[in-house]
């Protein structure tokens, strides 16, 4: 009994301590990407477009969930804010200045 309650606590110090180092590594990564993108407008312009078709391929996924009968006909109310958000994106990609 003792010996299980040891391991229960064992593998939740060492669940954490990995945890915490993947959450501090995906920080890392993400704070060297920003610096990128301020520095290189071609790759904030290539950051952008990713998530535009992030956007893009998730209201496909809504739209033809709907069509096929698979997801409700109401879902389709709340299309329009990723259309706006894609549009604002879209915008931001075009007015960023890349050098030829």
């Amino acid at each position: 009994m003792l010996l299980s309650k040891l391991w229960t606590f064992i593998s939740v110090v060492v669940g954490v301590f990995v945890a915490s180092a993947l959450l501090g590594w995906f920080m890392l990564r993400l704070g060297k990407s920003m610096d990128r993108a301020n520095s290189d407008p071609r790759y904030r312009r290539r950051q952008i477009v990713l998530l535009v078709g992030v956007y893009v391929v998730s209201m496909v996924v809504g739209v033809s969930g709907v069509i096929g009968g698979s997801q409700p006909v109401w879902s389709l109310v709340f299309l329009p804010i990723p259309l706006l958000i894609v549009y604002s994106l879209l915008r931001t990609a075009r007015q960023t200045k890349v050098q030829p």
